[in-house]
């Protein structure tokens, strides 16, 4: 079923139309991912600046 044959006919219009959806979904989706990544990054960092400075009120 892998043949040209079996090709479902789009339209141009309409197909382009899907591409420029999926082109937002991914951008939308990437922007979020990079966000949630610099949430992450700053949590992190104050963890760990959190941790060295209980390191040193200890020692």
């Amino acid at each position: 079923m892998k043949g040209p044959e079996y090709a479902l006919l789009v339209e141009r219009e309409a197909l382009a139309a899907h591409y420029k959806e999926v082109e937002a979904f991914q951008t939308a989706r990437a922007k979020s991912a990079r966000r949630l990544s610099k949430v992450l990054v700053a949590t992190a960092t104050v963890a760990v600046l959190g941790n060295i400075a209980q390191a040193f009120t200890i020692a």
